[in-house]
């Protein structure tokens, strides 16, 4: 299955997903119900993971033995290389790749640490690997700060209203964590339900409702649709507000993560980019005209009030 130059899928026999297509041509749906992704959506992730970014540079320093500048210059030289090819680097669970590495500053991490081991010649077992990597994730994953995105209260408030409090954050962070971190902004939100641990990241191959994979342009490898927790709570949130796929609005900073699914489903798609967003993830959505793509939330909030 493929995803063609118009931006929906293609090459797929079954009923369900042929209408879906002749849908994708006739006149534009409103959408009645919103979904949005929080990390990297509502915050300034680049912000957030400066702490992380550092704490994890000097770690793998220290397990390597480099010096100040040694680091500096392996770290920047396998960045550097990384970012002119995204499509060839991903974040894989189990071997199978989930996310592209570049799509936030914390997955990066860990194809710049594969690069350097191989800089310096050392070689490590696939356990020994994960185990370095896990190391220096836990010490330095309470370091990371929070900083929302400009006007990330006001446009709370103002989608809330617009969709008739038809709004839901579904995340992969824990609800508890997120709540805590809402109840900061000024303004009350708390009628605005979060869904946590949404494991968007987790892909199940026994749950046979979704193709195993699809391909989409300028990418090699294929993108694996199986994520059943996340799938569930969709379907939930379509239960709840009665309301179908092409009438749900899905907004997020990962393309892999938050919105190929609920692409494939013929929801509604908006993708907020960040600094090493990549480029396949920009046509994707921009080729699909129930796509959009913005830099900020005031733009966001603009493309969400010309489809309701």
């Amino acid at each position: 299955r493929r995803l063609g130059s118009t931006g929906f899928f293609v090459g797929c026999s079954s009923t369900r997903r042929n209408i879906r297509q002749e849908s994708l041509i006739t006149p534009a749906t409103s959408i009645d119900t919103l979904v949005l992704d929080f990390d990297g959506t509502l915050t300034n992730i680049e912000e957030e993971a400066e702490p992380y970014v550092e704490g994890f540079r000097q770690g793998l320093a220290r397990e390597l033995g480099l010096s100040q500048s040694e680091i500096d210059t392996y770290w920047n030289k396998a960045r550097d290389k990384i970012l002119r090819n995204p499509e060839n680097y991903a974040w894989k669970l189990e071997g199978i790749p989930v996310a592209s590495a570049t799509s936030d500053p914390i997955l990066i991490c860990y194809p710049i640490a594969d690069e350097i081991f191989a800089g310096v010649g050392k070689t490590f077992s696939e356990k020994e690997r994960r185990a370095l990597l896990g190391k220096l994730f836990l010490e330095n994953r309470k370091k990371m700060g929070q900083a929302f995105k400009e006007g990330a209260n006001d446009f709370l408030s103002e989608v809330y209203n617009l969709f008739n409090g038809r709004v839901y954050i579904v995340t992969n962070s824990s609800t508890d964590d997120i709540v805590s971190k809402i109840n900061r902004l000024p303004s009350d939100h708390s009628l605005i339900p979060v869904l946590g641990g949404a494991k968007k990241y987790v892909v199940t191959n026994s749950f046979e409702r979704l193709p195993e994979t699809i391909n989409i342009p300028r990418l090699e490898r294929p993108v694996y649709l199986r994520r059943q927790q996340y799938s569930e709570i969709l379907d939930k949130i379509m239960q709840e507000q009665n309301t179908e796929a092409l009438r749900m609005m899905v907004v997020g900073d990962i393309w892999e993560l938050d919105l190929a699914l609920p692409q494939y489903l013929g929801m509604h798609i908006g993708l907020t980019l960040n600094p090493t967003t990549p480029q396949y993830e920009k046509n994707v959505v921009a080729n699909d005209k129930k796509g959009f793509i913005s830099d900020n939330l005031e733009s966001v909030y603009r493309s969400l009030k010309e489809r309701v």
